[in-house]
């Protein structure tokens, strides 16, 4: 029996990284950890910035610069059946993912690529299809849902070994017990948590909540969290907190408990994204996990995600602020919201269920084990 530690080299983004495919990342390369592998973080940033959200030069200074340090650790790493673990780049950056797949196939027997973004299948792309070409027959390609990885294989015309596994697999948010919708002031309580910025839909929220406002009654009541990125966006949260006064509670970054406690006030949720490198976003699970009825864009890969639940799905384009306001409405008044919160809470039980399953199986293979 080999009882060798197994080795894992694992590259992507990592917290202080603000985002999704970080924080995943991360917990995966925890897990491993506490199943005893040897393990080398090999971060594709450097710096807290939202790089998602910006092309600066710091940022593309320190991409680059980041780029030739894991090329040299990759290089030099042992080959002595470790696994590499690649998160590639959403963006333009997967021209470096695919460098690194490149040299590290020449190093390690397994190579695992986790697909973290839509946006590469959302349409066909050469630098995708690069990868693709660069990384060996024997890799394994892990999506996050039945419809990305069937669509990934259409598009590039690939026969690989795959599997997917849900971003359910790694939400935070653990609600042990059914939450009563907040009768503190009477009316409903409507929010809003992401990093503030145009692609992830606050544009559209800032312009909705005041309409909002009147249509649902003084009593209504408005949650928000994140943080603004780029200056126009610091002013349109001023602008929001003006309108809307007291009505609007506006919570800053939140994690942990403090979270769990935003879910669990919300009676809708409201998600209007656009952001190109989307895929399954992990509010959209944290606010299912918390009982709140959800508004969405129907982008990336959210309707999977959202099936069989209590939800709506909006258009993403020029009539977005209208429909999600039309959306909230008719939540509130077709009574749903009287078992929207254990509607959402068994729905979150049963797809995380699922998602762990398939978790256990990625661990085990990134392990050597499966």
């Amino acid at each position: 029996m080999n009882t060798a530690q197994p080795r894992v080299l694992a590259l992507g983004p990592f917290p202080p990284f603000v985002g999704g495919a970080a924080k995943n990342t991360a917990i995966v390369c925890d897990e491993l950890e506490k199943r005893g592998a040897h393990l080398t973080r090999l971060p594709t940033n450097k710096t807290r910035i939202r790089a998602e959200h910006s092309r600066s030069l710091r940022f593309l200074t320190d991409r680059a610069s980041g780029f030739l340090s894991n090329m040299r650790r990759i290089a030099s790493a042992a080959s002595d059946g470790a696994t590499f673990y690649l998160v590639p780049d959403g963006g333009l950056g997967i021209a470096f993912s695919t460098a690194y797949a490149r040299t590290a196939a020449k190093r390690c027997p397994r190579l695992v690529i986790h697909h973290r973004s839509y946006n590469h299948i959302r349409s066909k792309s050469k630098l995708m299809a690069l990868l693709m070409h660069t990384a060996p027959e024997t890799t394994v390609h892990v999506f996050l849902d039945p419809i990305m990885e069937e669509r990934f294989k259409s598009i590039y015309s690939a026969s690989v070994t795959s599997m997917y596994v849900p971003n359910a697999s790694t939400c935070d948010i653990t609600v042990r017990e059914l939450a009563p919708r907040s009768t503190e002031h009477g009316g409903v309580t409507v929010g809003f948590l992401s990093n503030l910025v145009e692609e992830k839909g606050f544009d559209v929220v800032a312009e909705a909540f005041p309409i909002l406002a009147k249509r649902l009654g003084p009593a209504s009541r408005f949650l928000l969290a994140g943080h603004p990125v780029r200056g126009n966006n610091a002013a349109l949260l001023s602008t929001l907190q003006s309108t809307l006064g007291d009505r609007l509670q506006y919570a800053g970054e939140v994690t942990g408990p403090a979270k769990v406690d935003f879910f669990r006030s919300c009676d809708v949720f409201v998600f209007p994204t656009r952001f190109a490198q989307e895929a399954q976003p992990n509010v959209l699970y944290e606010a299912m996990a918390g009982g709140a009825a959800i508004v969405s864009t129907q982008w990336a890969g959210i309707p999977w995600m959202l099936e069989q639940t209590a939800s709506r799905l909006i258009e993403v384009g020029t009539g977005c602020v209208d429909a999600l306001v039309e959306a909230v409405v008719d939540i509130v008044s077709s009574g749903e919201l009287k078992t929207a919160r254990s509607r959402q809470m068994e729905a979150f039980q049963t797809k995380k269920s699922d998602a762990d399953t398939r978790y256990a199986e990625l661990i085990d293979l990134l392990l050597g084990h499966a």
